[in-house]
């Protein structure tokens, strides 16, 4: 028995065989494609979950999720989380040197400050709790010699 090639009525060379399984392939592809996506619509889907990244601050990848109802089939989606540093709450610096005496002779006063800079608070972390910022002593220096002019407040005294 001899084996006798049966051509195609729409082939009628190898060339339009070639472009006719190139078609036929392609009309395959859209079929199913359109298949899934009626099948896709025609299943009920859950509203997306809301986005939420794991941590608060410092970045970080977050997701979201849905699913068809009724099945274990799920969808998801990925972002980066911004960025967000972390709060710095406030310190207070060390106390500063005591100021020289105000006054040459006499009684005078000696001051000392810090600061909430130590750090500063930053990315919304709480201030430093109020306490003093400011002190002052008595400081003693001589007695001032006679008739000498003192300075006080702006207004000049002499002491005799």
């Amino acid at each position: 028995m001899a084996y006798q090639a049966t051509r195609l009525p729409f082939a009628n060379d190898a060339g339009n065989l070639q472009r006719s399984s190139r078609t036929w392939g392609m009309l395959m592809l859209w079929s199913l494609m359109a298949v899934f996506e009626m099948y896709r619509r025609a299943l009920t889907w859950t509203e997306w979950s809301e986005w939420a990244c794991p941590v608060t601050y410092g970045g970080g990848t977050q997701t979201r999720s849905k699913s068809i109802v009724n099945t274990t089939t799920e969808e998801t989606e990925e972002m980066s989380c911004p960025h967000i540093p972390c709060p710095i709450d406030g310190a207070w610096t060390p106390w500063s040197e005591w100021s020289t005496c105000d006054v040459t002779c006499s009684i005078g006063n000696e001051i000392r400050t810090r600061t909430c800079t130590y750090p500063a608070p930053q990315y919304g972390g709480q201030d430093c709790i109020f306490v003093d910022t400011f002190q002052g002593r008595p400081c003693f220096q001589d007695p001032c010699p006679r008739d000498l002019v003192y300075k006080n407040e702006g207004k000049a005294f002499v002491v005799s």
